[in-house]
């Protein structure tokens, strides 16, 4: 398996290892993170999405990859209530990774960053409630 997907699963694992998603939801992996119209979105939905890679020059003879990683959390956020509801889970989402470490020891978080629903046009403009929480991680070091 490639290194961006072995991360993004490891992601997956720790997300939904952590506890912090309510009974029954559980994060998965997909290629996309957009809504299709025939989706069902009253139910929470977290997606890890592998976004792409950089080569990163570690030292004269050795390389490392930064991978960036989307985690969308999303869900019909008709009232504020329900609105603040998923913003908490995507703040609780975040605050997983704030000790940088991955299962497995696949690579490190190195940042990252949550963008809020009224923070980016598309997700403003979506169907349900949208926060995306975008990763940085380092791969092994070759």
């Amino acid at each position: 398996m490639s290194e961006i997907n072995t991360i993004a699963d490891a992601i997956v694992t720790r997300i939904n290892g952590a506890g912090v998603l309510p009974t029954g939801t559980t994060a998965t992996r997909e290629y996309d993170g957009t809504i299709q119209a025939d989706e069902i979105i009253d139910k929470l939905n977290v997606i890890v999405v592998p976004l792409g890679a950089a080569p990163v020059r570690m030292s004269r003879v050795s390389m490392s990859r930064e991978y960036t990683i989307a985690v969308v959390v999303r869900k019909r956020a008709l009232t504020k209530t329900e609105a603040d509801a998923v913003t908490d889970i995507s703040e609780a989402v975040q605050g997983v990774f704030d000790d940088g470490s991955l299962p497995n020891d696949v690579g490190t978080v190195l940042n990252y960053q949550l963008i809020l629903p009224w923070a980016n046009e598309w997700l403003r403009n979506s169907k349900a409630f949208n926060s995306q929480i975008t990763l940085t991680v380092r791969g092994a070091i070759r």
